[in-house]
């Protein structure tokens, strides 16, 4: 619509309200422009003060997260409701998370959520459904939060797909099946969430619902690990610890088992493996990648990581 940066501003400050919640965006999200979350609500402002639904719902927003202004529950309510009344569904959720983080009113919240849940917003259907999940504003109801989850997850919602796999995995609200549970991990995982990532490498590790497969056990393990999951760090962690175990192991019985016809040759294949081998090279790469995992999973307080550790220290010691 707009040639340039410089013909949206230039639209932006003639009052197109359009032009204005696109610019505010552009700041919001540093497209095209350096990033500044303070003109962004300056913009949003305007077009919503024109009464663009759009502008009020996003100014709205960023006074619900504190994101260019300081939190503000008035101004949050305000311009959110603002929306709302123009029948925008994304204002009627975000007024159902106004309520909770402001208010803690979970029932008012519910009251919201289902608004704009039955009008087929997949955030709504997803705040909805862990509401029946957790039983927050409303009677816990997990067949309810499957259907909901169900509606969102279908819709591409990652989070709700998360959930609808694990309410799978753990016949919550529905019969335990595996294989749906990793078709939904799946479609999660994919969509780079972690915990969907760890459940799914899990599902591969462990051959739930899915041919066992610990190449991807640990690609999966690994996504996770990345992006801060502190179970996954530890079970990385243990894998490496393991491989290293196994090298070492293979160094022991390959002195232990040695054949030699003269002394001369007992002792050279004595300097071989008590020397640097390949064994003793893969050792202690895995070895300092174990020592790396779970020492990422222990700065996150992750117990058996911190006892892992520990132990570690004590045998370097001894």
């Amino acid at each position: 619509m707009w040639e340039s940066v410089e013909t949206l501003i230039e639209a932006a400050e003639q009052g197109d309200a359009n032009a204005q919640t696109e610019l505010a965006d552009r700041y919001r999200d540093g497209k095209g422009i350096d990033q500044d979350y303070t003109k962004a609500v300056e913009w949003y402002r305007k077009a919503a003060e024109q009464g663009n639904v759009v502008g009020q719902r996003r100014l709205g927003a960023r006074y619900l997260q504190g994101q260019g202004v300081e939190k503000d529950s008035k101004e949050a309510f305000y311009w959110c409701n603002k929306a709302a009344e123009q029948n925008d569904v994304i204002a009627m959720n975000l007024l159902g998370a106004c309520y909770i983080d402001f208010e803690q009113n979970y029932e008012k919240a519910v009251e919201w959520f289902t608004k704009a849940a039955e009008q087929g917003d997949g955030d709504a259907q997803h705040n909805l459904a862990r509401s029946y999940y957790i039983g927050q504003g409303v009677e816990k109801d997990y067949k309810k939060a499957v259907e909901l989850y169900t509606k969102a997850a279908e819709q591409g919602h990652v989070g709700a797909q998360d959930m609808l796999a694990q309410c799978y995995y753990y016949g919550d609200g529905v019969e335990r099946d595996y294989k749906k549970a990793v078709e939904w991990f799946s479609k999660a995982a994919e969509q780079g969430d972690a915990v969907a990532q760890y459940y799914l490498a899990l599902s591969y590790y462990e051959g739930k619902g899915v041919e066992q497969d610990l190449e991807k056990a640990v690609e999966w393990f690994t996504k996770a690990a990345e992006q801060g999951l502190a179970d996954a760090q530890n079970i990385l962690g243990d894998y490496y610890a393991e491989l290293g175990e196994q090298q070492r192991e293979k160094q022991i019985v390959g002195f232990l088992g040695l054949a030699a016809t003269s002394a001369d040759e007992w002792a050279e294949s004595v300097r071989h493996y008590s020397g640097r081998t390949e064994e003793t090279e893969l050792f202690e790469q895995n070895y300092a990648k174990a020592v790396e995992w779970y020492t990422k999973a222990a700065e996150q307080g992750h117990a058996m990581a911190i006892e892992k550790l520990e132990r570690i220290k004590q045998t370097q010691k001894s």
